[in-house]
């Protein structure tokens, strides 16, 4: 498929260490050593893909199925659900008052336990583990998890994403007058939830690291002919608002994303 723009964040879960940062479209940063004439300029600046903008550290979007697993953990952590807690069955949508809500695959995925509706990722079992989870136990979730925050990346103009909070929501629709449907879309990463790329990566690096979540960081080490080297040591930003048994249950869930046939990443 052809995208118009996109990010890829690569990091080492263990000490933060950033391996990989592609922005698309970019710029040759070489065309601006020797100078740019005002027409190469104004062709750059007014490109309306914006290539001078950083999409993996200043750039936010929905995070769509990735936050699901926030509001499994809040759940799990709230003592709401257990691994093995299922739901009404998935036909490929979800029925609640007189609206529709869609699953992603069509022909549904039957009834699921919470590990195979993370690795199948079903819409319809999160919109009815997001009305179980509420929308301030998801939110606190996912700030607790450092979304919504800055990271302090060793780069300038560090963007954040979003998580919309109840007292947003107060402020929206009044005290005590969200929608009920809130909690659903949130629950899949949707409404008005944003993320970087980064944020992102941090989260599921952290569940790579046993709840461990390392500052992201550019520079590995600056050497000085005249000083004594500057090596990056590593700085703990938070541990995930997880027990090790929650842990357990959120990281199969994740292997099965790739290792179940019926995966949604399972191609990798």
């Amino acid at each position: 498929a052809n995208y118009s723009g996109g990010a890829v964040v690569a990091l080492n879960p263990q000490n933060g260490e950033i391996l990989c940062a592609v922005s698309y479209p970019g710029v040759n940063a070489n065309h601006f050593v020797s100078g740019l004439s005002v027409e190469e300029w104004n062709k750059i600046s007014s490109d309306p893909k914006y290539p001078l903008l950083d999409r993996c550290f200043q750039s936010s979007y929905p995070p769509a199925s990735i936050a699901k697993i926030i509001c499994a953990g809040a759940a799990l952590e709230a003592g709401l659900v257990t691994s093995e807690t299922r739901f009404s069955s998935c036909p490929g949508f979800y029925l609640f008052g007189n609206r529709i809500f869609r699953c992603w695959q069509k022909e549904g995925h039957g009834q699921l336990n919470l590990i195979e509706a993370i690795a199948q990722s079903c819409d319809v079992y999160f919109y009815q583990l997001g009305l179980k989870v509420g929308v301030e136990k998801i939110s606190n979730c996912a700030l607790e998890c450092g979304w919504g925050k800055e990271l302090g990346v060793d780069l300038p103009d560090e963007n954040s994403g979003f998580v919309p909070t109840v007292e947003y929501y107060d402020k929206k629709f009044g005290r005590g007058h969200r929608p009920k449907t809130l909690s659903m879309i949130l629950a899949i990463g949707q409404g008005e939830f944003l993320t970087t790329a980064l944020e992102a990566a941090c989260l599921y690096a952290a569940f790579g690291n046993q709840g461990l979540m390392y500052q992201p960081h550019i520079v590995k080490e600056i050497n000085s002919p005249s000083e004594k080297p500057f090596v990056y040591s590593k700085i703990v930003l938070r541990k995930l608002p997880f027990s090790q048994k929650t842990l357990e249950i959120l990281k199969k869930g994740l292997e099965e994303v790739v290792q179940s046939p019926l995966g949604t990443g399972n191609l990798a």
